[in-house]
């Protein structure tokens, strides 16, 4: 009598439909033993890999098993990968752990763009619990170029509300994935600047802020802070400052005063800002009179 693997595969899945572990397996070692054909059937696949979508499709959602759902989705070379980018967006994220332990797993398997989806997801959240740095990173993980650059410039409005930064120790750990959005480069070394400021620093300090604003990496609106961050510099002599004791030369002075003229001829200033104007106006006024 002929043995018939197709007759008793089909019999396994009727008799055990809440046992896709066995018929999983049964139909990979037929396979193996060559007395499975990988025909493709009515399902659009083979007889094996309906049975192996069916078993992982139940691992996927386990709590401790999904990784295991995963790579037996990949074994199913017809639809397995279609399988699973419609799964992995329904698996839990329970923790940070769990979530990039997913991408990771995405990453292995090919499919970059789900796992990009998972770091949206975590950064989307992140954000909505006011974890900015946490959500800046996760952007920066799904290389979403436009979300990391809308949380820069959160964290910078944040900064011009309260005067102060959450915790950015994370920003030294980025290397040249700063370099990936002007905002974020900006944020960075307007970070380096507070640095060096703390560690009095001043004359560096002074020649990073106005190269920060040289460049216009930063929000238009943010330049008003720079030149009121440049108020403390401004004849504050140091160690590092030249002979007459200034922090900051002509040419450096007069940078900021076009960068303060360009803000009015750009209508960038609020009313409230006009106080704030003629200070700074009138301490770089009178920062050039050492150099005339």
């Amino acid at each position: 009598m002929e043995f018939d693997a197709h007759s008793v595969l089909t019999q396994c899945i009727t008799q055990f439909r809440n046992n896709w572990w066995l018929s999983a397996h049964l139909a990979d070692i037929l396979y193996h033993a060559k007395q499975l054909d990988d025909t493709e059937l009515q399902y659009g696949c083979s007889l094996r890999e309906y049975t192996l979508l069916h078993y992982a499709s139940e691992l996927i959602f386990h709590e401790d098993f999904w990784s295991i759902g995963m790579d037996y989705f990949m074994e199913c070379k017809k639809l397995g990968k279609s399988y699973l980018e419609i799964a992995v967006p329904r698996i839990p994220l329970e923790n940070q752990n769990k979530a990039l332990r997913v991408w990771s797993a995405c990453e292995k398997h090919g499919i970059t763009s789900i796992g990009s989806n998972v770091c949206r997801v975590m950064s989307s959240s992140a954000n909505q619990s006011d974890q900015l740095g946490l959500a800046l990173i996760w952007s920066l993980q799904a290389k979403d170029l436009v979300s990391v650059t809308k949380i820069s410039e959160t964290i910078l409005d944040n900064y011009i509300e309260t005067g102060g930064f959450s915790n950015l120790d994370f920003l030294d750990q980025l290397g040249n994935n700063k370099l990936l959005s002007n905002r974020l480069m900006f944020l960075g070394k307007y970070r380096e600047f507070h640095n060096m400021i703390k560690t009095q620093q001043q004359k560096k300090a002074a020649d990073l802020l106005v190269s920060l604003v040289e460049s216009n990496l930063g929000p238009p609106r943010f330049q008003i802070t720079l030149l009121l961050d440049s108020l403390p510099l401004i004849n504050d002599a140091d160690e590092n400052c030249d002979t007459n004791g200034v922090v900051m030369d002509s040419r450096q002075t007069h940078v900021l005063l076009k960068a303060l003229e360009d803000m009015q001829i750009k209508k960038l200033l609020k009313e409230s800002d006009m106080q704030k104007v003629e200070t700074i106006r009138l301490a770089l006024v009178t920062n050039l009179a050492p150099h005339s």
